[in-house]
């Protein structure tokens, strides 16, 4: 896992699902990209069994349009 601290506040982390870098701001989440997306009960429940750790937004993105698209 890749994890550098920018002055304490934010975190750069690798995202599980594509492996891309980003940064975490969840000691700052009003600040955070995640913040800015509203996920329905049944993707954050689809997130909770697959991951362990946050998730970059684009990933968020995708997982709610996955989760939530008429099959």
């Amino acid at each position: 896992m890749v994890s550098n601290n920018f002055g304490n506040k934010h975190e750069a982390k690798q995202c599980p699902r594509c492996q891309r870098l980003f940064i975490c701001k969840a000691n700052r989440i009003h600040r955070c990209d995640c913040s800015n997306i509203c996920l329905s009960f049944e993707t954050i429940e689809y997130i909770r069994q697959l991951y362990d750790e946050c998730l970059c937004l684009a990933c968020l993105k995708e997982l709610e349009s996955d989760v939530t698209s008429p099959k």
